[in-house]
């Protein structure tokens, strides 16, 4: 059985041995060292314009804003005693998620939402989940619009100035508004933990959309002068779901043909919790057309025109269960050849998350030190929720990472790590 699902998915380029680890390690690589030169690449390399600092501002209060992939939080954060206290927060579907928005409108949303605590701080932290070039003043313009978000007239908005303008017609005192990715925000995150010595950092995002950060030299970000000629370091926004070294398959291509921009974001579209469900039921649509399935099941199927990642991880907790997809399933065959084809689609994942993590150690040269290994902070629901994902991560990145490439790290979560490393992004700028 496991044979005949093999063929498959190799046949329609599906399968996780399709992704050469060695080989799209040294490609993501070349990658990187291109974009930080400012030559062609898929990676943008987007400097942070943020450096780790040592010390805080005692007592002080930040506002913070989280534009993440289908939701939006406001509110404010407060550094007491050492440590961050989360106050004041609220939840909001994110605007253009569900229908498109004016950029008018968009700005006009966020300085409601920000109406009830706007006094609190004259600092605002605002991390926004998608593709912004962050400016030296620490501001971001919007560069793309990912995970089918859409904000008519967005692109090229200066995010924190146009929000600024908002609050000013309201008659509000304009802020200090520090920009930063998610992944930076979750970098920062794993700086606040502090939970023992590390040598560096890397921030990792698999929810909605997925992308890596790390701290990079400035003197190899040879592509802004200005940075280049700086000691130290500064965090690097990888942009890496737009990586294109990773042949996509069959259904993948579907999926990027009728997405909303064709040809880019494509490695995010392989593995994020976005399009990862509808990929595995691209996949057993392909499966039930090749004969894989029961008829019984292919005339259960016609009723679906998706999957939820939800539904998934449920099935794969108990493939015999009261769950939607068990109930899809009819004989035991279709039930072992369902959760092949998504075991297989979670192992594809595992490798592509291992490959990136071992790139960017190798171009850097960071964890050779077992007593000083890289601290990686993860963040997001495919990471955290997919049954299968993580153990799968841990087995690679231990053969591979760790055996192969012989560097030492440790993955881990921090409550809240976005809206913490956010604050402390504020806090920190001048």
């Amino acid at each position: 059985m496991r044979k005949t699902v093999d063929e498959f998915l190799l046949k329609y380029g599906m399968h996780y041995n399709t992704i050469d680890m060695d080989k799209h390690m040294h490609g993501f690589v070349s990658q990187m060292r291109a974009g930080l030169a400012g030559e062609k690449s898929s990676l943008r390399m987007i400097p942070a314009y943020i450096s780790i600092k040592d010390n805080l501002p005692k007592d002080e209060e930040v506002i913070v804003i989280d534009a993440g992939g289908t939701n939006l939080r406001v509110g404010s954060m407060r550094i007491k005693g050492g440590s961050l206290t989360i106050t004041n927060f609220d939840k909001y579907p994110m605007p253009g998620s569900k229908v498109p928005i004016s950029k008018k409108d968009f700005f006009a949303k966020l300085a409601d939402y920000l109406e009830p605590i706007i006094d609190l701080s004259d600092k605002i932290g605002f991390c926004f989940s998608y593709p912004i070039e962050i400016l030296p003043n620490c501001d971001g313009k919007i560069l793309q619009l990912t995970k089918e978000i859409r904000i008519e007239g967005g692109i090229g908005s200066i995010l924190g100035k146009s929000l600024n303008e908002e609050l000013r017609a309201r008659g509000k005192k304009e802020k200090r508004i520090v920009l930063l990715n998610d992944t930076i925000a979750t970098l920062l995150g794993g700086v606040s933990a502090n939970q023992k010595t590390y040598e560096n950092y890397i921030g990792y995002i698999l929810g909605t959309g997925t992308n890596t950060s790390y701290m990079e030299t400035c003197a190899n970000i040879t592509k802004v002068a200005d940075i280049s000629s700086m000691s130290g370091q500064m965090a690097i926004n990888l942009e890496s779901g737009n990586f294109d070294g990773f042949d996509h398959g069959a259904f993948d291509a579907e999926i990027d043909k009728e997405s909303k921009e064709p040809g880019y974001y494509k490695m995010e579209k392989m593995i994020s919790g976005a399009y990862q469900g509808n990929g595995i039921y691209r996949t057993v649509r392909g499966a039930i057309r090749d004969g894989l399935f029961s008829d019984e099941m292919a005339e259960r199927f016609t009723k679906f025109n998706d999957f939820a990642l939800a539904d998934v991880s449920a099935y794969c907790a108990d493939i015999s269960g009261d769950n939607v997809l068990s109930n899809l399933t009819e004989t035991a065959d279709d039930k072992e050849i369902l959760l092949d084809i998504i075991d297989a689609s979670y192992e594809r994942s595992a490798r592509i998350a291992a490959t990136v993590f071992g790139a960017i150690l190798t171009h850097c040269g960071y964890g050779k030190d077992s007593s000083r290994p890289v601290c990686i902070t993860a963040e997001g629901t495919t990471f955290t929720k997919s049954t299968l994902f993580r153990p799968k991560l841990d087995i690679y990145m231990k053969s591979f990472v760790g055996d192969k490439l012989g560097r030492f790290y440790d993955i881990i979560t921090v409550e809240d790590s976005t809206l913490r490393g956010t604050a402390i992004a504020a806090l920190m700028s001048e």
